[in-house]
C-alpha cells in the first residue's frame, strides 16, 4: 500500500456575491512546506487544485479541478 500525505499550501476564501475568478499566476504559498526529516529530497511531489463549498445550511460540496495535477522533482540538496 502506498502512503499518501496531503497538506494545504495555499487557500482562498470567496464569499457569495464576490468574483469567482481565481488566478494562481505568481501565487506564493500561504503555508510553507517544511521537510524536517529531509524525506522529500530527490522525490516526485504532486500538486493538485481542490475546492470545497461550505453553505450556510446543507452538505459541504468537495471536488478537484480535472487536469490540475502537476508533478515536480524536488532537489537533492536544500538551501539553508
Amino acid at each position: 500500500m502506498q502512503q499518501v500525505n496531503q497538506i494545504v499550501l495555499w487557500d482562498k476564501i470567496v464569499e457569495r456575491g464576490k468574483g469567482f475568478i481565481i488566478s494562481t499566476r505568481n501565487a506564493q504559498p500561504k503555508y510553507h512546506l517544511v521537510d524536517v526529516e529531509s524525506l522529500l529530497r530527490n522525490r516526485s511531489v504532486s500538486f493538485s487544485l481542490h475546492w470545497d463549498i461550505q453553505p450556510y445550511v446543507g452538505f459541504n460540496q468537495l471536488g478537484r479541478v480535472e487536469g490540475s495535477i502537476v508533478t515536480v522533482q524536488t532537489p537533492e540538496e536544500y538551501k539553508q
